[in-house]
């Protein structure tokens, strides 16, 4: 099969579904690995090698429910997804933490969502989501928080990881195989790979300026709170959303 699928690849028949090869009525995504970990492994107990490609199949998200109000049910995914900066832009006046300008919030609500819902996105809503003083760290110093944004997709701020998992292990996360693939910092302590991931909320525990562009927060592989620069390419994303059903 995996022989079928570089061919089908090489040759010019259309991709489905931003990047998604249709085959056997099934749809494959291609990956090299960038990991440089000799006793990786995927969930089958392949041994993971770094510059080589693989094949995963495209199977259903698994979410959680954090929350629900009149037929609308907020979720994150069980799993994390995949891996990326937080870095956003470097225009004069923001930080590299702002949410709003960040490039994970653009990469989230573009090449994310349009490969994960390709087949149906029809129940899912435009969020409001906040990003004042009263989603961060309490004990974070920082000033850059920016104004509420309208997302599809989106990632928690410390404070929803805080109050939707009750403690370390809850907030503990597992990643996919093409997360794994992708390397994030990860630990298997657990009986499976935990990986560290991303919140949306900016960090301050020093008045320096240029501290007051990098810092976020995130979850580390023991599920406890830490923070890191935002131009950190070590994180993994678990993305929420928000779904009506009439």
């Amino acid at each position: 099969m995996i022989s079928e699928l570089d061919n089908l690849a090489e040759t010019t028949a259309p991709k489905s579904y931003n990047g998604w090869y249709l085959y056997d009525n099934e749809y494959y995504a291609k990956c090299t690995a960038s990991t440089s970990d000799y006793e990786t492994y995927f969930s089958d107990g392949t041994n993971v090698k770094a510059n080589v490609s693989y094949w995963f199949k495209c199977e259903p998200i698994t979410w959680n429910v954090i929350g629900s109000n009149d037929g609308e049910y907020r979720l994150v995914s069980a799993l994390l997804l995949d891996k990326s900066k937080y870095l956003g832009t470097t225009e004069v006046g923001y930080a590299w933490n702002n949410y709003e300008m960040s490039g994970i919030r653009k990469w989230l609500n573009e090449s994310f969502y349009n490969s994960a819902f390709a087949l149906n996105d029809e129940y899912i809503q435009i969020s409001t989501v906040a990003n004042g003083a009263e989603t961060i760290d309490p004990v974070s110093e920082s000033s850059v928080v920016c104004g509420d944004t309208e997302d599809k997709v989106f990632l928690l701020s410390y404070q929803e990881c805080a109050e939707i998992f009750a403690n370390d292990e809850g907030r503990r996360a597992y990643v996919s195989d093409w997360t794994i693939a992708k390397n994030p910092t990860k630990n298997s302590d657990y009986g499976a790979y935990t990986a560290t991931y991303w919140t949306r909320s900016p960090y301050l525990v020093n008045t320096q300026e240029h501290y007051n562009w990098f810092r976020v927060s995130f979850v580390n592989t023991r599920g406890e709170f830490a923070k890191t620069q935002a131009c950190n390419d070590s994180h993994a994303i678990r993305p929420a959303i928000t779904l009506k059903i009439d």
